[in-house]
């Protein structure tokens, strides 16, 4: 560094081989000890400007702190404690107190208005998924009565057709009894069909579901073929239906990679509506097994 009789912070920073960011610091820090906001001389545009002694200071502070594993304010202290300045360890640990604590309350007003703010947004979100629901059911509830109305006036029997029909079917009010009684009767396969029945993929987007029930189901969904392999073999299915319901199960686990990690807003996840209905679907296929407890982990 060339002989001059003040040197920029630049300068300085390269010669103590610090960040420019440290000096600054290391300089407010020295006026605050000090008590003196004009210890260094300034430019024109009030940028500070050092001299060999500055420079002497700078370097016995860092070495100060690197020796004794001190903090900055502490090795400042240290190293014009016995100079004219008139300071105490008290004044030093106040003004470090001081600082620590007004940290810690603007982090904690940060974090109380993004908490604020998170709760805010995930109630407009409950708010529009709401309205979303309301908006579809109302459409599709208009659709299946312009349906029926439409089905019924192409179908619509004439009197004499309906006289017809109800004497031919009075004929066989016993026969009907009896197969309604056969109806009634649901075996194995049947409540199994009906739990593994695809959701319908009339509703599409985006839904919430809540964290307790979501997780419930994916742990379902996880156990499933376990649960499948110990009951299979109680049901007596044909060859056929045990094949199709091992595919259904085998097609679980492609399924449960796909939901693992959805994305979560406080107590709620985000899934897709066809993936929410195929988890109650696989849930529902769980439940018909009749097992009562989860496989312990291994």
């Amino acid at each position: 560094m060339e002989e001059l009789e003040y040197y920029s912070s630049n300068q300085v920073a390269r010669e103590l081989d610090i960040e420019l960011a440290l000096l600054q610091r290391l300089s407010g820090l020295i006026e605050k000890t000090l008590m003196n906001t004009d210890y260094f001389y300034r430019d024109k545009r009030n940028r500070r400007l050092y001299t060999h002694a500055n420079i002497n200071e700078l370097e016995a502070i860092l070495t100060i702190k690197k020796k004794n594993k001190l903090t900055y304010a502490a090795a400042i202290f240290g190293n014009y404690a016995n100079t004219q300045h008139n300071l105490s360890s008290e004044e030093v640990k106040k003004e470090e107190l001081s600082d620590v604590l007004k940290k810690l309350q603007n982090q904690e007003v940060v974090l109380k208005q993004q908490s604020e703010k998170i709760d805010v947004l995930t109630n407009t979100i409950e708010k529009l998924l709401n309205l979303e629901n309301q908006n579809y059911e109302a459409l599709l509830g208009l659709s299946e009565k312009i349906d029926t109305y439409t089905s019924q006036k192409k179908t619509r029997p004439t009197a004499s057709k309906v006289n017809v029909k109800e004497k031919v079917n009075s004929s066989f009010v016993s026969e009907n009894e009896r197969n309604t009684k056969k109806q009634t009767l649901q075996t194995t396969t049947a409540t199994m069909e009906i739990a593994i029945q695809n959701p319908s993929n009339t509703k599409t987007g985006t839904t919430m579901i809540k964290k307790a029930e979501f997780l419930e189901l994916r742990k379902k969904l996880k156990y499933l073929p376990f649960k499948w392999s110990e009951s299979r073999k109680s049901l007596n299915l044909s060859k056929k239906d045990a094949k199709h319901y091992s595919q259904y199960v085998n097609d679980s686990k492609q399924f449960l990679e796909e939901v693992m990690n959805p994305r979560k807003l406080g107590n709620y996840y985000f899934i897709k509506r066809e993936q929410k209905e195929l988890l109650n679907s696989y849930g529902n296929f769980y439940d018909t097994l009749e097992l009562t407890a989860f496989p312990e982990k291994k």
